[in-house]
């Protein structure tokens, strides 16, 4: 959310890809109408054939968004953000996981103490190793 507040100070554009149809659409909707300087210059669902890959980042890369984000889970996101980065012409590409469904409202954020449980696990399985 931090992102798109700083892109609504500062006019900054953005390409979603990722979620299903619905979820995409609605999410573009809640963006335009909460963050009334942010452009939406295009949006994709992730339920795209592995085919037509190169078209959506010819796509991106045509827009050229400051922001591109990618919510197609983890690691595949950030998978393909590698994979195109270097025709990608953004300022920032960024996974985003399910935060797309989050903004759309079609899913519930997890509380916060469950996320602040999930951030402990998470550092201190990292610490074991």
């Amino acid at each position: 959310m931090n992102l798109l507040k700083k892109g609504n100070r500062n006019n900054w554009s953005f390409y979603l890809l990722g979620a299903n149809e619905m979820t995409s659409k609605k999410v573009a909707e809640v963006i335009s109408k909460t963050y009334p300087n942010i452009s939406i210059l295009g949006r994709q669902h992730g339920f795209f054939d592995q085919n037509n890959e190169v078209q959506i980042a010819d796509e991106i890369t045509t827009w050229s968004p400051d922001v591109l984000v990618v919510a197609l889970g983890a690691p595949k996101a950030e998978f393909w953000i590698h994979k195109f980065k270097n025709q990608l012409n953004v300022r920032i590409a960024i996974g985003v996981g399910g935060s797309l469904d989050i903004i759309a409202g079609t899913v519930k954020r997890a509380p916060v103490k469950e996320e602040v449980k999930c951030e402990l696990a998470l550092s201190i399985n990292k610490s074991t190793f």
